[in-house]
């Protein structure tokens, strides 16, 4: 794999970066997955489907893209 394709790549990002960056708990990521609200992927790439977050809560990671784009589709009430 070249320099190129190397830095193409999106590091994904743990639980415990998601609960840092929006200021929650891992219970409110999880509620967020199950909601639909947030994507989480498993470290293997298949994505997580609503059911298997109560199941394998292990092993999830996020896009940066996917946060970003949850950030800013919130309102403030």
């Amino acid at each position: 794999m070249s320099q190129q394709q190397i830095t193409g790549l999106e590091r994904l990002l743990s639980m415990k970066d998601v609960r840092d960056i929006l200021g929650v708990s891992y219970g409110v990521i999880y509620g967020l997955i199950r909601d639909g609200k947030l994507e989480a992927v498993r470290v293997t790439g298949e994505p997580v489907s609503q059911d298997a977050v109560d199941e394998s809560v292990l092993g999830l990671r996020f896009r940066p893209t996917d946060i970003r784009e949850f950030l800013l589709n919130q309102t403030i009430n």
